[in-house]
């Protein structure tokens, strides 16, 4: 019995971090948003895909399309992308 508990306890500490900001599991996070424009920090590797998607919901809310604009690094494998909503 003692030989399962070690892997049990294991992946419930891991479905934690799903939702965890950036570094600790999590592929994005949204750092700032209004109607003109959204900034996103995320993963460049799990999140790249991802932030267009949150991006393109966020400017239908304003029946606009997301452009891409500032983009910067932040760190090894962190970034952070503005769009705006034209």
């Amino acid at each position: 019995m003692k030989k399962f508990l070690g892997p049990i306890i294991l992946l419930i500490i891991l479905q934690g971090c799903a939702g965890a900001p950036i570094g600790w599991g999590g592929v994005y996070e949204v750092i700032q948003s209004n109607s003109k424009s959204i900034t996103l920090k995320y993963d460049t590797i799990l999140g790249k895909n991802k932030i267009f998607d949150v991006a393109t919901e966020h400017c239908k809310k304003f029946d606009k399309e997301p452009v891409p604009t500032e983009k910067s690094s932040q760190m090894v494998g962190v970034a952070l992308q503005t769009f705006e909503c034209r």
